[in-house]
């Protein structure tokens, strides 16, 4: 399958910076403009924060530029309070749905707003979309087969069907698209009780905005080919499908225009999915004030030291740093003894009396207030994209591990071309790059 991003009504366009260079804050001053005081635009951010942070200097900056027209900004998202209300799908569908040209006005959504209204937006032609580290590459989800494979195969072949001309992608089968719709929805009074288990399948599916492709795992081709998968030990990949779900590049193909705003860009798994996979190319902004760059690596380079907690023959994966730090041996070791507690247990000793920030998966315990938690550490979830309240703190210790399973690494490699490193690596370097730049490495240098 070739997309071309580049038809009449479209312009796709990237800005790969360094974390730190001010994207967002260009992007504002692009939409507060002059010239794009009549363009609607839809922002998209992966989280609320960033939104919020991005709304407000949306607002400061319209409200500094003498002569810009009032401008609808609003910025869409679940209220907690309001149980009442309606749903924020609903509220973002209705609002970029009743737009019209000309408006000026600005949306802002998180990204999982954004998908979930993507395939819905009726007149993409007047909007901009902005998307700001927006979305992961793909998400992975697992349908267990059962103890009876074949069988189990039987019941997922009676809504889905998979087509190997299009990577194995997973579509409804021929007379099933309105059943699927149903499952996605939850609606079970027409669909059947015995489909619940196949919703989250559903949902990717019946996404138009969405594709879903089937991992071809060697259980997957044998139930593929009728035979009844093996299975290797602990290793549950022959009874159960592995499914990849990403965003469809043609789910753009009507907007105005698309600008992607990521750090390091060209290293994402986005990048070489859709440039080496579906065809998709892309192009600087013509009109973006890319002037207002920093340069953070030439400017901040010279004040970065940089350590490594492991030894370089180890690997950082889940399972070695959950491991007994004496022992070495498989499996969970207690909290306060395994080998991520004694990384960072090290980490802050070396960074003595000064405030650091502390990287780590959720799963080994080191949320706010927990007494595994250093004094001085300061916890920052593994996704930290735009946060900008640490600039304070001149320490980074970033040890969150984001690593491919197995099977992720072998469906990347065969859409893309990228061998092993190249995959991990793409998975790796954003949420430790992402990390660091949440330091003092965002000040301007004296």
């Amino acid at each position: 399958m070739t997309t071309n991003l580049y038809i009449p009504r479209l312009r796709a366009h990237k800005l790969s910076a360094a974390v730190g260079s001010g994207k967002t804050r260009a992007a504002v001053a692009w939409i507060a403009g002059p010239a794009t005081a009549r363009t609607n635009v839809l922002y998209v951010a992966p989280t609320r924060h960033l939104l919020a942070q991005t709304e407000r200097s949306i607002r400061e900056a319209l409200a500094a530029t003498e002569g810009q027209q009032v401008r609808n900004v609003h910025r869409i998202v679940s209220d907690p309070n309001e149980p009442g209300r309606g749903s924020v799908k609903v509220d973002a569908l209705q609002a970029l749905n009743e737009a019209e040209e000309g408006d000026g006005l600005v949306q802002l959504l998180t990204t999982q707003t954004f998908l979930a209204v993507l395939a819905g937006i009726r007149h993409p032609q007047r909007w901009s979309v902005i998307l700001d580290e927006a979305f992961a590459p793909a998400s992975f989800q697992t349908f267990q087969l059962g103890a009876d494979a074949l069988r189990g195969w039987e019941h997922f072949s009676e809504l889905f069907e998979v087509d190997p001309a299009q990577g194995h992608r997973i579509v409804p089968k021929q007379g099933k698209q309105i059943a699927v719709e149903a499952v996605a929805r939850g609606d079970f009074s027409s669909a059947g009780d015995r489909f619940k288990s196949l919703q989250e399948v559903a949902q990717g599916v019946a996404n138009k905005a969405i594709r879903c492709e089937l991992v071809m795992t060697d259980g997957a081709r044998a139930v593929l080919d009728g035979a009844t998968p093996k299975k290797r030990g602990k290793d549950v990949t022959g009874t159960a499908l592995q499914f990849a779900s990403y965003v469809d590049p043609q789910a753009f193909a009507g907007f105005r225009e698309v600008l992607f705003l990521s750090a390091l860009f060209e290293q994402t798994v986005l990048y070489h999915l859709w440039t080496r996979a579906l065809g998709v190319s892309f192009e600087e902004h013509p009109e973006f004030p890319a002037h207002m760059l920093r340069d953070t690596h030439a400017e901040q380079g010279r004040f970065l030291a940089v350590g490594h907690l492991l030894h370089k023959d180890d690997r950082a994966s889940i399972d070695a740093l959950q491991r007994d730090a004496l022992s070495g041996q498989p499996g969970p070791g207690a909290p306060g003894a395994r080998v991520i507690d004694h990384l960072i247990q090290t980490a802050a000793g070396h960074f003595g009396d000064e405030r650091f920030l502390l990287q780590a998966n959720e799963r080994f315990g080191y949320s706010a207030g927990s007494a595994l938690l250093p004094r001085l550490a300061v916890r920052i979830p593994t996704m930290s994209h735009g946060l900008n309240d640490f600039q304070d703190c001149d320490n980074v210790a970033a040890l969150a591990v984001t690593n491919p399973n197995p099977q992720q690494l072998q469906w990347v490699r065969s859409r893309t071309g990228m061998d092993a490193r190249e995959v991990t690596q793409a998975y790796r370097i954003h949420a430790t790059y992402q990390a660091l730049g949440r330091c003092s490495i965002l000040s301007t240098p004296i």
